[in-house]
Order: structure tokens, then C-alpha cells, then sequence
């Protein structure tokens, strides 16, 4: 594919910067004033390869200033990733350089959610790479048309191997284990395995209880209310986030809730001993009202509304009912804004390199 696409661009009569960079070819050709540059980068291999994050910022960097000190003042720079997966290339932008995706294993051109759509007429190559790409597959997939940019998908994927049902799939397994050993609604047979209880970490250091209690539930609607809202949200997260994030976001905001929960009751002098997945759960969902509010209301099949009277509604029932933590929803959500603002980085868009 490589070959292929370097063919089109320099048909296209784009010239081609050399760089000391394995599996990197950069191309660039001015329009109207704009130098834009395409790195293309060779990411097949992801366990091989050389090529992180922090790679493509030094290289877009170098490249910058390389082109500004031959007079072209206005350079802008999207990194093209050859891969296998949308997702493995968003894993490698990591929210930090403008990218798009070709991805090889379904033969699409893709611009992702808050990518530039428009790109000095490189977008135009890039579809005649996969035209061309789709004419010499055997396999003829009924993809006859266009590429579907993210934005413009109505409904979300639902992939399997994902890290947030990864994490669903833990807190269902520890269930089943428990359930079968003994019953979930015996308050004294959830302590002895696992769940938060103030005197026993005071009297015992038993710290480990801060988070063992993220991933117990007392009785099935317990676990099945905490996994259903991760099911539908934490997809979201993490492909706003990336895989690494999603996980520091949602173990710290677990965390945080334990401790939040924890100081709440030595607060008023009372005792009690839970668990749970749903301080976890709402700081998921506090990281995402962060990223749709600066992402202008709106993340894929989210928008700030119906995210916003959801969060008042959950809220509310934990309010409204007995036996709810809610000193560990709230803490779980602020500590879920907090994380989201230092760990999440807009996508920047065609009018902002």
C-alpha cells in the first residue's frame, strides 16, 4: 500500500521531503500560500515498530521549521497512518498530532471525529489510493461507498476487544465467583472479601479495600445497573481518550470515590461497609461531559444534553434510594472532570495547526 500511495502523490506532482525517520515518507506541495505536508507513516507492525507518539511531534516539529526557514511561513502538518486498525492509529496519535487513517484490513480512508476533512487536495489522493486498492482485492466487500468519516456515523461500533469490556467482563466474573462461594447480599461475606469497611483499614491497614471495592456488587441489579451505563458510555471514553488513559481514568476516579466515600463517613461519625463499580462508573461519565463541552456539546453519538439530564438522572435515583453510596458518585464524577481536563487533548482541526 505504501508503494501504491507514494505513486499516486507523486503523480499528483507532490514532492517528497527526505527524513531520517524509519517507516516515515513526508510529502508536501504549497496551496495558495499553505504548505501542507502529509507524514506517512508505516504502522502494520505496531509491536515492531519503532515509531511513538512522541516521534511524530519531533518530526512534525523539525519539519516545521525546516520548511519555515525556506520561506514558507504557514506549514501545516497531518500525520497519515497505514495500519490495520483505526484504533491502533488512534492509540498513536494519542490526541496530540492531526492524523488520518488508512486502514488496510477493511480497505477505508478515514477522518476521524475532529481531524481536518479537507487537507491542500491530499484527501483526493487518498481516495483514489483506496479506489484503486478496491479495484485489485480479490475479496470484493460490499463497500461501495465512500469512506464514512467518524462524525458522520450515526450509530457507534460495537467492538468486542475493547479494555472497557475487558473491564466489564472483571467485574461479572468476580460476581459469578462470589455468587458462587456464598451470597452477594450477606453484608459480612462481601467484607470478608473485599469490600470497603473504615475500622479494618484504620485498625489493620487493610488499604487494599480502596480498590477490591471497585469491583464487587451487592446482589445482580447492583452489577447489572454499574455495567449497562459502562456498556453504553465507557466505549466512548475510550476511544476519545485512548486505551492507557481510559484505564488511569477510570482506576483513579475508583479510587477517588473510595476516598471521597471514606472521609464522608468519618465526616458524620458513621460506619458502613460497600463497594461497587459505580464510582468508577461516574467518573467515566464525568470525564465525558468534559470532552463533549469542548468539543462544542457534541462526541460522536453524545451531546451535551442528553449526557447532562442522564448524569441529573442517576444522581437522582442514588438521592432517591436507600443503600447508595452517593459521597462516591459525586466524588467519582468531580475527580472524573479533574482527570478528563489534565488527560484529554482536543483534536485539532484544519484551521488550527
Amino acid at each position: 500500500m505504501i508503494d501504491l500511495i507514494e505513486n499516486k502523490l507523486s503523480g499528483a506532482g507532490v514532492q517528497k521531503i527526505g527524513v531520517n525517520a524509519p517507516k516515515m515518507a513526508l510529502w508536501f506541495h504549497a496551496v495558495n500560500g499553505v504548505c501542507y505536508v502529509v507524514n506517512l507513516v508505516d504502522y502494520q507492525d505496531p509491536a515492531q515498530s519503532n515509531v511513538t507518539t512522541e516521534l511524530l511531534e519531533s518530526v512534525a516539529d523539525s519539519v516545521k521549521r525546516f520548511l519555515q526557514s525556506k520561506g514558507y511561513y504557514d506549514v501545516r502538518i497531518l500525520t497519515l497512518i497505514s495500519t490495520y486498525s483505526e484504533y491502533v492509529a488512534e492509540d498513536l496519535a494519542g490526541n496530540k498530532v492531526p492524523y488520518w487513517v488508512l486502514d488496510t484490513y477493511h480497505t477505508l480512508f478515514i477522518q476521524p471525529a475532529g481531524q481536518p476533512d479537507i487537507f491542500g487536495g491530499f484527501e483526493a489522493v487518498m481516495r483514489s489510493v483506496i479506489d484503486a486498492l478496491r479495484v485489485n482485492t480479490i475479496q470484493q466487500e460490499s463497500v461501495t461507498q465512500n469512506y464514512v468519516p467518524r462524525q458522520h456515523r450515526k450509530k457507534k461500533q460495537i467492538r468486542i476487544l475493547t479494555m472497557n469490556n475487558l473491564l466489564i467482563l472483571i467485574n461479572i466474573l468476580v460476581f459469578v465467583w462470589l455468587e458462587m462461594n456464598g451470597s452477594t447480599e450477606n453484608t459480612l461475606y462481601m467484607l470478608l472479601h473485599g469490600a470497603f469497611y473504615w475500622p479494618l483499614v484504620r485498625e489493620s491497614g487493610e488499604l487494599y479495600r480502596f480498590f477490591t471495592c471497585m469491583f464487587i456488587h451487592f446482589g445482580f441489579m447492583h452489577l447489572a445497573g454499574n455495567m449497562i451505563t459502562l456498556f453504553y458510555l465507557g466505549d466512548n471514553l475510550e476511544r476519545a481518550v485512548g486505551v492507557a488513559k481510559y484505564i488511569i481514568i477510570y482506576i483513579v476516579t475508583g479510587l477517588a470515590s473510595s476516598i471521597v466515600s471514606c472521609l464522608y463517613y468519618i465526616m458524620i461519625g458513621k460506619d458502613v461497609v460497600s463497594g461497587g463499580a459505580s464510582g468508577a462508573v461516574f467518573g467515566v461519565i464525568g470525564a465525558l461531559v468534559y470532552i463533549v463541552t469542548v468539543n462544542k456539546g457534541k462526541l460522536e453519538d453524545l451531546n451535551s444534553v442528553s449526557l447532562t439530564l442522564f448524569t441529573i438522572y442517576l444522581l437522582y435515583s442514588g438521592f432517591t434510594s436507600t443503600g447508595v453510596n452517593n459521597a462516591a458518585h459525586i466524588g467519582g464524577f468531580f475527580s472524573g472532570l479533574l482527570i478528563a481536563k489534565f488527560l484529554y487533548k482536543k483534536p485539532q482541526s484544519d484551521n488550527h495547526f
